[in-house]
């Protein structure tokens, strides 16, 4: 279920979001200059055209006063349904073997159809 839409602006490297967190999960579309968005302290790097979905976890966006380009980012608040729930921790590596998961493998072979 949907609970909101956002759009956040980021003209440059010196604009920030700090460290907050929701009740609901977020889906977090990128598009623009590249920025280190943080989760649970853990950085991750938005690329234009990057797709983030987390759930209750604390996120941020740090400065990057080397970036002089600007950046959107759409956000999607939703409460997740029990099937989403179930495949929350889902990832597109294998940790320990270092091969891909199955999740991955079959969106590589949607991609190449």
């Amino acid at each position: 279920r949907t609970v909101g839409v956002l759009l956040n602006r980021y003209d440059d490297g010196e604009a920030m979001l700090g460290s907050h967190r929701h009740d609901c999960w977020t889906a977090l579309f990128s598009f623009g200059s590249e920025r280190i968005l943080t989760i649970d302290h853990t950085p991750l790097l938005c690329q234009d055209g990057d797709l983030v979905i987390f759930g209750t976890q604390r996120h941020g966006v740090p400065k990057m006063p080397e970036i002089s380009t600007g950046r959107i980012t759409v956000v999607v608040f939703f409460y997740p349904n029990h099937l989403q729930k179930q495949k929350m921790w889902q990832t597109v590596a294998d940790q320990e073997l270092g091969v891909p998961s199955r999740a991955l493998v079959a969106i590589q072979h949607d991609t190449y159809l």
